[in-house]
């Protein structure tokens, strides 16, 4: 009996498929959805938030309107381009006359720019303000709250020449209280005013001019840079930070000094007739300059009861004596103290994004510390505080 061999069950073959397999490539267009209807959202809070604060500033006016006590309050007056904010108003002895407060704070300079009132002093600005204030028959006077280091020479004379149009073409006087400091160009723009309050401890004087620049041509020369110019006249060039210093000659100095001195000329000439001013000598106390006060004019810095003995000053003391002086000059009893400030409007909401900030730096010029919101430009003349 034969055997026949097992028979093994064979393993099932798996015949391999092609699994047919899509990737899907997501397109961009939601991405962009999303992301625009995020900036619609944005826009929407931030309108909201505008027109919530707009509510709440006209609720808090009808507020304070409403209120018979005593205090200070802050009383909103949308006009115009300025929104009118009453610092201080005491109610029991109500009264409708008003002194503007205007604030000089910072580094004076021309921005061009009427949103840029936070972050320097616009000429441009303070006209306006003058212009409001002169139309107002509510507005007896003006205080000038001077906190500044100087800046610019044409901005520091527009400011100046403003002040004294504004004295006399509406025969309002304007009272200086010069703050922590008035040096330089601060006191430049305090000088036309009628009265001049300081505090024994503040900053004031440095009368003079500056002009500095940086000749850099050396280190152009080590690292291989060699400027290449091309001029209409020999004295185009002449204030160059790249020319050798051996190429500036004496007449270029000679010009330059020249001009340094024409302008602190005018800057004497400002001082010394503010000072001697005709609405100032029917004023009790007003105090004129001393004999020798073109030696005090050498850039030095004088603290408040110096420059009162050299009479660069009228009286010593803060806030209170400024507006007593401005009630007194203005010949009221009572007052209240407002000030003009600018509403962000949409235009002034999109100027704002929309600017450029390109050359602000962070300086340190002769001791004095400026931030990044200030703008020193080359080619303008500044009236800082000198080296000590």
């Amino acid at each position: 009996m034969s055997e026949e061999p097992p028979v093994h069950a064979s393993s099932p073959v798996v015949t391999p498929q092609v699994v047919e397999t899509r990737v899907r490539v997501k397109g961009t267009g939601w991405k962009w959805f999303w992301i625009a209807l995020i900036v619609c959202f944005l826009g929407g809070c931030a309108t909201l938030l505008l027109v919530v604060g707009e509510l709440g500033q006209n609720l808090r006016s009808m507020l304070d309107g409403m209120e018979t006590n005593s205090g200070n309050h802050t009383y909103y007056d949308a006009s115009g381009d300025f929104m009118e904010v009453v610092l201080r108003w005491d109610k029991k002895e109500d009264t409708s006359n008003k002194i503007l407060l205007i604030d000089v704070s910072g580094v004076i300079y021309d921005t061009g720019n009427r949103y840029a009132s936070k972050m320097s002093i616009s000429p441009g600005l303070i006209e306006k303000q003058l212009k409001k204030a002169g139309e107002d028959s509510k507005v007896r006077a003006v205080i000038l709250r001077v906190d500044s280091p100087g800046g610019e020479a044409f901005a520091c004379d527009l400011i100046a020449a403003q002040i004294q149009k504004f004295h006399k073409t509406c025969n309002k006087p304007v009272v200086a209280w010069i703050n922590s400091m008035g040096a330089s160009g601060g006191y430049y723009v305090s000088a036309p005013c009628q009265w001049v309050v300081a505090h024994e401890m503040s900053v004031v004087g440095s009368i003079g001019v500056i002009s500095s620049s940086y000749n850099y041509r050396e280190l152009l020369d080590k690292v291989g840079v060699k400027p290449m110019v091309y001029k209409s006249g020999r004295l185009k060039d002449m204030m160059s930070p790249t020319r050798k210093e051996e190429d500036i000659t004496s007449d270029e100095k000679a010009m330059m000094q020249n001009l340094i001195d024409k302008m602190f000329a005018r800057f004497k000439n400002v001082v010394k007739e503010g000072r001697a001013q005709e609405s100032r000598k029917e004023l009790e106390g007003a105090r004129s300059l001393a004999e020798n006060w073109e030696e005090y004019a050498d850039g030095r810095i004088l603290l408040g009861n110096e420059a009162y003995q050299v009479g660069m000053v009228d009286e010593l003391g803060g806030e209170e004596e400024a507006i007593a002086a401005a009630q007194r000059l203005a010949k009221i009893d009572r007052s209240r103290l407002v000030q003009y400030q600018m509403p962000m409007d949409w235009l002034g909401f999109l100027r704002f994004f929309s600017e450029t900030h390109s050359r602000k730096v962070e300086v340190s010029l002769n001791g004095l510390e400026l931030n990044s919101t200030v703008q020193i430009e080359p080619g303008k003349v500044y009236f800082l505080p000198p080296v000590q």
